[in-house]
């Protein structure tokens, strides 16, 4: 008779069963994984670094082998989730068989030692950012049948993998492998299911300056015994050029700009690698573009810009100067977003940069106006103005740039009209064109926002596809030929609301006062139909009845105080929106700390003619109000701390005079006018 286990032992048993576990290294070893990969950020790590059995780990499975629990596959698929580098503890996962990570951020290096994990059979990392090469070691995985490396940044030789008798798909394009690192081998891949062709372009990218009546030497970076050069100057062949290395005289300034070479091979047949550009040029100096770059760079506090680099540096060509990209010898791009340009103005001789194709300097605090001359780059396919402190219109020069397929100018101070000229953009598909007179508050930063008005261009000839134009103060008429077009072709079309000419106004009078709350919209082009209807809100809440441009409140008391605003809309253009701006009523709600905040003082008070005001910061804005809350008088001051302000055009009376300094505070007096 066999002898029971007691029921304790049998239970414990039974746990011990269910939670059985892989060996500890290699539960380390996925700890280590998950904090070198960001596991934290993954998107799904169910039970990652928890007591739970690793095979409930999302991602893992694994195997019972000669009778131990051991992990056999990693499988994150295509998880963009991923990134970091490998950690040392990944092979000791040597039971491996399986391991996929495709189309994430991974990088550093393949490990050396992968050779280690003797069962692999898929190593797949497809679209990620590893470097190196392939390690050596990789020879030792006899049951390896996959090895995907494709699209990440790997280089140099290739180990001979002809001995892995299981090996069936060897991926590697977009990588740096030139035909040296697997000519030898290829007849041997050509049977496998093996890619190869369209590598990223080879060697580093070199700049040199080279004098006129001098000669340079270029070197091709494409390794291969059984290799043909081609050499190309500004994107041309040369003829004859077929060595691996080319002599240039520089006779004249023609012979400066890009070479590259390209080379096939007899062996590595079906592809064709192209190294990366030699450019040779002439001392920055030299160059047609460089007054301009000087001005520019003198004008914005270069000294004081985030980078820098080589600006102003005659001994490094203009390529090597942060922000600027050259092609065929002259300044291809410009692009000094967010690095702290301030003051301005941008210099009218812009137009030396003839040749360029973008301009990007958004994120600064660039002042003065856009110049007209911009219009002569007819090579112009990108400009990025927003978020800078400019002022003035948009030239009409703008319109002759045929090639223009980007334009934003959003929060940068601009005013005026959208000019007709834009009617010839037919390359256009963005024209960020924000409004928001207020401005908003960018990295820390105050930008201004944009006024535009009048009749918007006929923009139906342009393949747009991003048309932002909301929170300006175009009409009804503006648009109207062209809206319905734009709501139904436009991806995103961004046009509502549109605003008055009011300000956003602050409003005091005291309990019983009677107030009109007004909206400017005298429409002198006539162009407000008998279709358009006005309604007022309070606090986002509609006021029913207040369906006029005036909305009176007799006997206001202190629960009248709240936000207001005005509506127009016109049922002949369906989801089309004009705003009155805010305005704050307040109805007694001073508090003795208004008063009594001493933020500036004045006298005489009451005054005949002449007021005297002390402030306690030069920078502040002065506003003057009636009893019926309305703005009578303004003035904004950055000069002087003590100002004499003329009355004499106010009626005798009571006011208010607010003032609001530079760093918000606002402090409020009321003042008597004899």
């Amino acid at each position: 008779m066999k002898k029971l286990l007691p029921l304790t032992v049998c239970f414990l048993f039974i746990i011990a069963k269910v939670q059985s576990q892989v060996p500890a290294s290699e539960r380390n070893a996925l700890i280590a994984i998950y904090n070198a990969l960001d596991g934290d950020n993954w998107d799904n790590n169910q039970n990652w670094n928890t007591t739970a059995p690793v095979d409930t780990w999302e991602f893992v499975n694994t195997s019972m082998i000669n009778g131990q629990e051991h992990v056999v596959s990693l499988n994150f698929g295509y998880n963009s989730d991923l990134s970091g580098s490998f950690p040392p503890e990944f092979t000791d996962l040597t039971e491996l068989k399986l391991f996929i990570a495709s189309n994430g951020s991974l990088t550093g290096s393949i490990p050396n030692n992968l050779g280690d994990l003797t069962k692999l059979e898929t190593f797949g990392v497809d679209n990620n950012q590893l470097t190196g090469s392939i390690p050596a070691s990789i020879a030792n995985c006899t049951q390896l049948t996959a090895l995907a490396l494709r699209n990440n940044f790997l280089s140099g030789n290739i180990p001979d993998l002809t001995g892995l008798p299981n090996l069936d798909i060897f991926w590697i394009p977009g990588n740096y492998f030139e035909f040296g690192d697997f000519e030898d081998e290829f007849t041997s891949y050509s049977t496998l299911n093996f890619e190869y062709e369209n590598q990223r372009l080879i060697g580093d990218k070199i700049t040199e300056i080279v004098p006129v009546n001098s000669s340079y030497t270029l070197i091709s970076p494409i390794s291969g015994n059984n290799t043909n050069y081609e050499w190309y100057h500004n994107e041309v062949l040369i003829p004859g050029a077929t060595s691996s290395t080319l002599q240039i005289t520089i006779n004249s300034t023609n012979d400066y700009g890009d070479y590259v070479s390209k080379a096939t091979n007899t062996v590595v047949t079906g592809s064709e690698l192209e190294s990366k550009i030699i450019m040779l040029d002439d001392s920055p100096n030299n160059k047609p573009e460089y007054p301009f770059l000087v001005q520019f760079y003198n004008n914005t506090n270069g000294d004081n810009w985030n980078d820098n680099t080589n600006w102003l540096d005659n001994t490094k060509t203009l390529q090597d100067w942060n922000g600027i990209d050259m092609k065929n010898g002259r300044l291809n791009s410009l692009r000094l977003t967010f690095n702290n340009l301030e003051g301005g103005p941008i210099p009218s001789n812009i137009d030396l940069l003839s040749d360029a194709e973008t301009i990007r300097l958004d994120l600064n605090k660039i002042t003065g106006s856009i110049p007209s001359s911009i219009g002569n780059i007819t090579t112009l396919k990108t400009i990025w103005l927003d978020f800078n402190h400019l002022s003035g219109t948009i030239p009409s020069s703008i319109g002759n740039l045929s090639n223009l397929e980007i334009f934003t100018v959003a929060f940068c101070g601009l005013t005026g009209e959208i000019p007709q000229s834009f009617e010839n953009l037919t390359n256009l598909y963005d024209l960020y064109i924000i409004g928001k007179s207020e401005g908003v508050i960018q990295n820390g930063t105050h930008y201004p926002g944009n006024t535009f008005y009048g009749d918007i261009p006929d923009m139906t000839g342009s393949p747009l596809s991003f048309f932002y134009l909301q929170q300006n103060q175009f009409e009804f008429a503006d648009i109207a030929d062209e809206y319905d077009y734009y709501v139904n072709n436009i991806q995103q079309f961004s046009f509502n609301p549109q605003f008055t000419t009011d300000t956003e106004d602050d409003l005091y009078i005291e309990p019983g006062d009677d107030i009109t709350l007004t909206v400017n919209y005298e429409d002198p082009a006539e162009r407000l139909t008998t279709n358009s209807t006005y309604q007022w809100y309070k606090d986002d809440v509609l006021i029913a009845g207040a369906t006029s441009s005036l909305y009176s409140i007799q006997n206001a008391q202190i629960a009248d105080s709240g936000d207001y605003y005005c509506t127009i809309i016109n049922s002949a253009y369906p989801d089309f929106e004009i705003q009155r701006r805010m305005i704050h009523l307040n109805v007694g709600t001073f508090n003795a700390s208004q008063f009594q905040n001493e933020v500036f003082t004045f006298y005489p008070n009451p005054v005949k003619e002449t007021l005297n005001i002390k402030l306690h910061q030069q920078e502040a804005q002065l506003q003057f109000y009636n009893l019926q809350g309305r703005l009578v008088l303004e003035k904004e001051n950055s000069v002087h701390e003590e100002l004499e302000i003329n009355l004499s055009s106010l009626e005798a009376g009571t006011y208010f005079l607010k003032v609001r300094l530079h760093n918000g505070t606002t402090s409020i007096k009321k003042i008597v006018k004899e």
